[in-house]
């Protein structure tokens, strides 16, 4: 008998003995026997027969090696009569030792033979019924080396059992993270159950599987995984037709309801059932299909009529023949991943050109027919028509970007109104109230100061039709910057108690466009205006100076400070202020804290300024 192969090992099979082999024993018996009958040292022979016993229970079965154990003890006997003449109890010691031993060893040696006969079957038993599991049954090492696989899981995934064990088993996984956490699942000692996994079959193909695993440990230490693999494909691929097949349902239920819609109340069930046997010609979506070459071979009317061409002069074209150009290189890489397996179906957007030289919109959904091998058939393509939906994302779009418009304006309007007329008319009103405390003490410069009131209210009414006919109000000229700051301070410091000290260097001012200058000059308007109502300082300085790294406008107050942080719906101010700053380019900081004062601070760097400062 030979070795028996199961799951790729050899068990030793219990061969028994053979003719030559049983005629060599009886050989050795009879040599033993004779001896002991005519050698002086008789009384050693009969150990012989032990030590033939001993070698023979390799072969023997547990049968032949009871008779040879009563073949020796029967011999053992006779011998002690016709062996020469010694020590008679000498002699019947020795012999009685060796009947002893003799039976000792062929008991224990078949028991022991039994024991690994049975534990041999046992484990072939075992791998026989893993070999031959419905279920694909494989192990790995803690860094993912296949150790062993049964026959099952080889034909689930077409590879010969020298092309599966002693690989990786991240080769074999589509995805790499999937194979990856199953690998650290199962050295940290995390059983896996029903763990979905797409596998690589030879052919290139996927395999959709469930996993189960559980590690086997010796001493706390991860040993090698024992993972149970459930060939799903079949389900999964049921589960997409039916996915699909309940799309088509849908897709000729709204064709009906279309129909029902245009008058046609007298089609009846037996037509809705035929138009369902025929939704490839009938249905609203255009369907086409083509070879794996990129030719058409078959084409619905709904596509005919999209593209404007005849079944007959489509088929043997190439179906990019009508793709835009701009659209091409992207297509052109998603049919190649699925006619070569890397995709089970894509969809794109692009637009065709039409017989009559118009563009439309199209979404495709493009999926693979394969044949009985596994090799491409046809790509089947269901067009809808999203021109309509496209123009309307585009009369959106246009339609956001107005509006985008219209509320930037409405931000400029309320800005402007806020800085020039707001601040314009509150800055009257302060020129009136310390017309109110002069009246008495010094009507002269009440009068003056009446008619500059007077004036600004005329300003005030001029910008007023400036902004209602639409025009833009004057920009600030760069010579004016200084004089306007001047006149601003002198306005406010007559007409509170706040001391405003102004360092202005004349040079700054002509460093900026006119645009930053009227920028600045409402900044500063803004500032001195929040300083007069609400820091309850009692000293601020403005300063607008040049330096080496551009120009620098600072507004100071040693008033009560506030949170800017904190600073919530009644800040539209500062907000105001940022946004200027923003119109320019540039960053507004503000430095407060409370009982601190306040500190704001606008740099126009020297690269945005139209003159170098050096």
């Amino acid at each position: 008998m030979t070795d028996t192969p199961v799951f790729g090992r050899a068990f030793p099979a219990k061969p028994g003995f053979q003719s030559m082999e049983a005629w060599l024993v009886a050989l050795l018996i009879a040599t033993v026997f004779a001896i002991d009958g005519f050698t002086p040292l008789g009384f050693g022979i009969p150990f012989f027969y032990v030590l033939i016993l001993w070698a023979a229970l390799v072969w023997a079965t547990p049968r032949q090696a009871l008779a040879m154990a009563a073949t020796g003890a029967a011999l053992t006997v006779v011998g002690l009569f016709l062996s020469p003449e010694g020590h008679l109890r000498t002699d019947l010691t020795n012999r009685t030792i060796t009947l002893f031993t003799l039976w000792f060893l062929a008991y224990f040696g078949t028991a022991y033979r039994k024991t690994i006969d049975t534990l041999h079957r046992r484990e072939r038993e075992l791998t026989d019924f893993v070999e031959n599991a419905p279920v694909g049954i494989h192990w790995v090492a803690p860094d993912g080396t296949i150790l062993g696989v049964n026959q099952e899981e080889l034909d689930m995934l077409g590879y010969a059992r020298e092309g599966y064990v002693g690989r990786n088993v991240i080769d074999f996984h589509v995805d790499r993270e999937v194979a990856e956490d199953i690998l650290a699942k199962l050295n940290a000692n995390v059983p896996l159950k029903d763990c979905a996994a797409r596998l690589r079959h030879k052919d290139g193909s996927t395999r959709h599987v469930l996993i189960s695993c559980n590690g086997y440990q010796e001493d706390g230490r991860f040993i090698h995984s024992r993972c149970f693999t459930q060939d799903i494909t079949d389900r999964v691929r049921a589960e997409l037709a039916e996915s699909e097949s309940a799309q088509l349902a849908a897709a000729n239920a709204r064709l009906v309801e279309e129909t029902a819609e245009r008058g046609k109340a007298e089609q009846t069930l037996r037509e809705r059932a035929e138009l369902l046997r025929v939704t490839f010609d009938s249905a609203p979506a255009g369907i086409y299909m083509a070879d794996p070459e990129g030719r058409y071979v078959k084409a619905n009317l709904a596509y005919q009529r999209m593209v404007g061409h005849s079944e007959g002069e489509l088929r043997g074209k190439n179906i990019f023949s009508l793709t835009h150009p701009d659209d091409l290189p992207q297509n052109h890489v998603l049919r190649e991943e699925l006619i070569a397996g890397k995709r089970e179906f894509f969809q794109v957007e692009k637009r065709y050109c039409t017989r009559s030289g118009g563009l439309i919109w199209v979404r495709n959904t493009v999926s693979l027919i394969k044949d009985a091998t596994g090799e491409p058939r046809f790509t089947v393509t269901v067009s809808q028509d999203i021109t309509e939906r496209k123009l309307a994302e585009q009369a959106l779009q246009k339609s956001e970007r107005r509006l985008r418009q219209a509320l930037d304006e409405r931000e400029h309007l309320s800005r402007d109104l806020h800085d020039h007329i707001i601040q314009a008319i509150y800055a009257i009103g302060m020129q009136l109230e310390v017309c109110q405390r002069l009246l008495h003490d010094s009507p002269k410069d009440t009068e003056t100061r009446l008619a500059q009131a007077i004036g600004g209210l005329n300003g005030v009414i001029r910008e007023v039709r400036h902004y209602i006919s639409g025009s833009e109000p004057q920009v600030l000229s760069k010579p004016e910057l200084g004089v306007e700051l001047a006149k601003l301070v002198e306005t406010i410091s007559a007409m509170s108690t706040l001391r405003f000290r102004l360092k202005l260097d004349p040079l700054a001012a002509a460093w900026l466009t006119p645009q930053q200058a009227e920028h600045v000059l409402h900044i500063a308007r803004e500032a001195l205006s929040n300083a007069v109502r609400h820091s309850q300082a009692k000293h601020a300085e403005l300063s607008l100076h040049g330096t080496d790294a551009g120009v620098r406008l600072e507004i100071r107050d040693d008033g009560v400070g506030f949170d800017p942080g904190a600073a919530g719906r009644d800040a539209g101010g500062l907000r105001n202020m940022q946004s200027r700053a923003r119109q320019i380019g540039e960053q507004l900081e503000t430095v407060s804290s409370p009982g601190q004062g306040t500190t704001i601070i606008l740099h126009i760097p020297k690269e945005n300024a139209i003159h170098d400062l050096r």
